[in-house]
């Protein structure tokens, strides 16, 4: 009873070994962590720690193996040594003692750092030809676990602050975004008819509603047939109506598209605003290049205001319309 309470206990350190990181227990023996400054030496040993618990976890357990198949008859020692096996190492190990094997690593800490070098000349050699036959298995994070970990992390647990973990959050969450979620809706868009005179009257207007951009609606009201930034409009002896100064490209994305896409194209054409239209190629809003970008910093909610960026002279073809280009 006494070997196999020990190969138990041998088990749960080695089940809690494996779930150790050498980068965490490394910041957390910096801070003065009493736990991590003694597990940490454990951790950064490599496979040599690994290998004398597993060492002597194979030495009790064969002693334990061989106690039984001297006591019981063949078919007796199986099943015993079956339902040992399945018990201690596997329920017990890994659902309930993992806790207690990393507690028993912090106790042990100095004997087994010791124990580890006094059998150096065979960990070596056998943790070398140990790895030269398998290949380290690649470590696999999906999204979702990485977001689960950032979600449980403070600033006190890590030397990230507070700014940059809200931005790897929502780096990780933007592109399961759409257009639609974070577009500025029509109802706050400020549009200005093709006709319209650009008078001292309307350019205070349009300065005062804080926008930088503004969809120039055609003779039906409907449709978007230029886009009107507020730069282009200061000198109204050089442009002294709305279809002089507008921009005549318009540039059309779906607001079912993700933000990623959007940030693509956005990239692509280097444009500062997209039209948003639905299914039925109807406008629905517009969204700006700030938009998305607030979204990945995770400080949403701030819209376009002046000091608009000038866009750069752009080589997209026609879509069929003089006046219209639809970015897919």
């Amino acid at each position: 009873m006494l070997l196999l309470v020990i190969s138990v206990l041998l088990s749960a350190m080695v089940a809690g070994y494996a779930t150790l990181s050498t980068s965490h227990l490394r910041h957390w023996a910096r801070q003065k962590d009493a736990a991590a400054k003694k597990l940490y030496p454990l951790k950064a040993r490599g496979s040599g720690v690994l290998l004398t618990l597993e060492l002597l976890r194979a030495f009790s357990f064969s002693a334990v193996v061989i106690l039984v198949t001297n006591n019981f008859g063949i078919w007796q020692s199986w099943a015993i040594i079956s339902v040992l096996l399945f018990v201690a190492f596997i329920v017990l190990t890994q659902l309930y003692l993992k806790p207690f094997g990393i507690r028993l690593l912090v106790w042990l800490s100095s004997p087994l750092l010791a124990l580890t070098n006094g059998l150096k000349p065979i960990m070596l050699p056998l943790g070398r030809l140990f790895y030269s036959f398998l290949d380290e298995e690649p470590v696999t994070l999906t999204k979702e676990e990485l977001q689960r970990m950032l979600e449980a992390v403070s600033p006190e647990d890590t030397d990230l602050s507070e700014e940059e973990l809200r931005i790897l959050e929502s780096v990780l969450t933007y592109s399961a975004r759409t257009v639609h979620d974070i577009m500025i809706p029509k109802s706050k868009v400020v549009t200005v008819p093709v006709g319209e005179a650009l008078t001292p009257i309307v350019l205070d207007g349009l300065y005062k509603t804080g926008h930088a951009h503004f969809p120039v609606m055609g003779d039906d009201k409907k449709t978007v047939v230029g886009m009107l930034n507020m730069h282009d409009i200061m000198d109204i002896n050089r442009h002294p109506s709305v279809e002089a100064a507008m921009q005549q490209k318009v540039y059309f994305v779906d607001e079912d598209r993700g933000l990623d896409h959007a940030l693509e194209v956005f990239y692509k054409t280097k444009q500062t605003v997209f039209v948003v239209h639905n299914s039925a190629s109807d406008m629905v809003g517009i969204i700006t290049m700030e938009d998305i970008l607030q979204q990945i910093l995770g400080k949403p909610g701030a819209k376009e205001h002046h000091k608009p960026v000038e866009p750069e002279n752009l080589k997209v073809e026609d879509t069929g319309s003089e006046q219209a280009a639809v970015v897919e």
